[in-house]
Formats: structure tokens, C-alpha cells, sequence
């Protein structure tokens, strides 16, 4: 995310494939009956991620939903793809359930990235999503900086705020790395983001 996929799109793609893939095999390993759900319908894959993992997964869980749904958002040209959807939001949502502080509250704001970034009639709530970015923003007491950059490029563009695009990412650009103890690479990340989003916004208004 932070050093490939702005520049080489095909390349992170591939990445995040092989991230998600040695995170499922674990999964399938710990749980036979895991392995058997995730070609089956998404009732049964929900019930059994709930029967079968627990808090002391969450680590494992959440890496694995993370790069999954990495894959998918730099796949929306494969149907096969966007049809996990569903599966990775569960998965997110369970890890949300169990820690919702995981992380700095990252899986609360891939969970306003997976509503926001769809159109309402491919299932997205951007309304929805802008609550879980406000949320995780919170969790940090706003000193987490990536929340606000996706909050812009997701919410405030599918909606078409350009005024609240603008304030998120300057809020970003002005504010200090080391604000979280460590969080400071991830907030470089942000900044660096922020910075190549701005420079976007006639593109995206």
C-alpha cells in the first residue's frame, strides 16, 4: 500500500494475492471446516468464521480480510473477484466485533473504505461508511492519519464533497507523524497519499 501500489498497480495486485492466499492456507489449516465454507454460500462461511475463530485470531484475521480486500479493490474489472465482497466484509465486521481497537481501529475504517468506494446499487452506503471513518477516527483520537485520507478519496468523492475532500487531506498535510507514537511510518504513508490526492482533485470533482 505504501510503496507499490500508487506506481505499479498490476504488481500490488499480485502482492496483496499472495498476502491473502498465505493467510486463507493458515486459515484452512487451523479449521478443516473453514476450508470446506469458503466455496460454499456466505451463510455458511459466516457461520462457521464465527464458530471456529475467536479473539486470539483477530491478528490473523484481520491481515487476511486486509490484503483480500486490497486484491479486490485493485480488481473491479473481475466479477469473480467482486463477488467476495461479502465474505471480506463479514470477515472485517467479525474482527471489528471482537477488537474493535485493533490496529488503531483499521478494520472500522476498511469497513467505511468497502461501503464508500461502491455505488449504492452494487451495494454500497456511503452514509454508512462515512460513520465507520468518523469511528475510527475516534479510536485515535484523531492522531491516526489514514482514516482521513481514505474518508476523502472514498466518501467525500463518491458523494462529490469537494470542500470536505479538501479539508480532510490538508488536515493530513499539516499534521505531524509522530502525533501517534508508533504509527509514524503509516502516517509518512498518509501524508505522501494526501499529498498525490490533491494534486487529483480536479480529476476526481
Amino acid at each position: 500500500m505504501g510503496f507499490v501500489e500508487d506506481d505499479e498497480p498490476e504488481r500490488a495486485k499480485m502482492i496483496y494475492k499472495r498476502a491473502y492466499s498465505y493467510g486463507i492456507n493458515f486459515l484452512r489449516w487451523k479449521s478443516g471446516r473453514f476450508a470446506e465454507s469458503l466455496d460454499g454460500d456466505f451463510e455458511k462461511f459466516e457461520m462457521t468464521l464465527r464458530t471456529e475463530f475467536g479473539r486470539k485470531d483477530v491478528p490473523i484475521l484481520f491481515w487476511t480480510a486486509m490484503a483480500w480486500g486490497s486484491y479486490v479493490n485493485l480488481s473491479r474489472d473481475d466479477p469473480e473477484a467482486i463477488s467476495q465482497i461479502p465474505k471480506i466484509e463479514s470477515m472485517v465486521k467479525y474482527v471489528v466485533e471482537l477488537d474493535e481497537g485493533y490496529f488503531y481501529g483499521s478494520g472500522v475504517m476498511f469497513l467505511g473504505v468497502l461501503l464508500s468506494a461502491r455505488p449504492k446499487l452494487f451495494g454500497g452506503d456511503p452514509e454508512k461508511g462515512k460513520e465507520y471513518f468518523e469511528r475510527c477516527i475516534k479510536i485515535s483520537g484523531g492522531k491516526y492519519l489514514l482514516p482521513y485520507v481514505f474518508y476523502a478519496r472514498y466518501y467525500a468523492v463518491q458523494v462529490q464533497d469537494r470542500q470536505l475532500y479538501e479539508q480532510l487531506l490538508n488536515y493530513v498535510i499539516e499534521s505531524h507523524v509522530e502525533v501517534l507514537e508508533g504509527a509514524e511510518l503509516l502516517n509518512v504513508i498518509a501524508k505522501r497519499k494526501a499529498e498525490k490526492f490533491k494534486t487529483m482533485v480536479e480529476e476526481f470533482f
